[in-house]
């Protein structure tokens, strides 16, 4: 018994969480629910079904909306959208341009390509507060 909770405690002391906040303001649609994919690193980046772990928020009619989510403390890059459609998928052409509102973390706007991981990347810390405009 008193192993396990040495263990626990060795561990905590190394792999604190912190919570991270995200704010989307000025939404033009205030009822499309807004999703959120985080990423660890550059290999899984934007890679859906590799993400990190994920959040979902609705406006309810707010022109913004925020998405909580538990971490450990590290280095993670956001991608997020808006699901205009409520399909629970980002839309895009068939050039893979996105149909609906999108963004990034660091307000990263692609211009030619998609972005890297290191492109948007943040620190996580104990209450980090990040905002995200989405892109139309």
């Amino acid at each position: 018994m008193l192993s396990t909770f040495l263990v626990i405690l060795y561990f905590g002391l190394f792999y604190s969480n912190g919570e991270l906040s995200v704010t989307v303001p000025d939404l033009k649609n205030t009822e499309a629910p807004i999703y959120m994919a985080i990423y660890k690193d550059n290999e899984d980046f934007l890679n859906t079904k590799k993400m990190f772990t994920g959040a979902k928020a609705e406006p309810n009619g707010n022109k913004s909306a925020v998405l909580k989510v538990e971490l450990p403390e590290g280095e993670y890059a956001l991608a997020i959208f808006q699901d205009i459609n409520g399909n629970g998928e980002l839309d895009t052409n068939i050039l893979g341009i996105p149909k609906e509102p999108y963004g990034f973390s660091k307000n990263y706007k692609p211009v030619f390509s998609a972005p890297k991981f290191r492109d948007c990347s943040i620190e996580v810390k104990q209450d980090t507060k990040v905002s995200i405009r989405l892109l139309d």
